[in-house]
């Protein structure tokens, strides 16, 4: 029988699934970039599908989601798998700005809907904001400000917004935190077309 060295090989493993686990988000992030396949959308009520959605969501405890929902009876054409990857990631967004904000900062972020000629998404965060030089390229795939951001999360969210008719604009600035606004044309309910 072998005697044991006296090493601990806890802590080094331990780094070893950390990077393992960065690794594995980021070829998932690649993934969800290139994927290119067809929408497989249904039609559904923007305010309870999306309240749904969140109530599934994972987040650090000292960070407080603020639902806001004001879209009334507004329907829109969506596929539900997409569109909560595109949700997922500008919340995930949130989170790691508000984690790398003073402890003073509001660790709320707000979740509203708003509908009129189209159904708006707006999540904000109370966070550092972004230069302008930041906010110039957010769009660029591969472009972080993080250590081990992968630069893929808004690359991805504009994709699949683009994918649904609908656009995804950010509103930042330096110590003003971040709004992150997904809108998506509205479903005319006599035609069950999407509105142009």
């Amino acid at each position: 029988m072998i005697e044991p060295l006296g090493i601990d090989i806890n802590r080094p493993l331990a780094r070893c699934r950390r990077a393992i686990d960065r690794c594995n988000g980021i070829i998932g992030k690649l993934l969800d970039f290139a994927g290119n396949g067809e929408l497989h959308v249904t039609p559904v009520q923007l305010d309870a599908w999306l309240g749904g959605m969140l109530g599934q969501l994972t987040k650090p405890d000292e960070i407080s989601l603020d639902q806001r929902f004001d879209a009334g009876c507004a329907i829109v054409s969506i596929d539900e798998g997409r569109l909560s990857r595109a949700i997922i990631n500008v919340v995930e967004n949130a989170v790691e700005a508000l984690a790398e904000s003073p402890e003073s900062v509001d660790r709320r972020i707000t979740i509203s809907t708003h509908a009129s000629d189209a159904a708006e998404i707006v999540i904000t965060d109370h966070g550092r904001g972004m230069t302008e030089d930041v906010l110039s390229r957010i769009f660029e795939p591969l472009f972080s400000t993080r250590a081990f951001g992968a630069g893929l999360g808004l690359p991805t969210a504009k994709r699949i917004m683009d994918q649904h008719g609908g656009e995804l604009t950010v509103l930042s600035a330096p110590g003003a935190g971040t709004s992150v606004v997904l809108r998506l044309p509205i479903v005319t309910p006599n035609r069950g077309q999407v509105a142009a």
